[in-house]
């Protein structure tokens, strides 16, 4: 986010293959990243600091 990149909402919201497919607890979240002509993906697990970080930003999750 520093160097420039923009996230492109919704964020992507996968359960973990551990947990029940239900359960929004234990996701991998996935953000479409871009800056000028380039697109990146960045997956991150979830813990407190990415909970924390999506209501702050307000981004919209969508759970697949």
């Amino acid at each position: 986010m520093a160097q420039g990149w923009k996230i492109e909402p919704p964020v992507y919201a996968r359960s973990d293959w551990q947990s029940p497919a239900a359960s929004k607890e234990g996701n991998t979240y996935h953000f479409v990243l871009w800056r000028e002509n380039k697109v990146n993906l960045v997956s991150v697990r979830e813990g407190p600091e990415i909970q924390q970080f999506l209501a702050d930003a307000e981004l919209a999750i969508d759970y697949l």
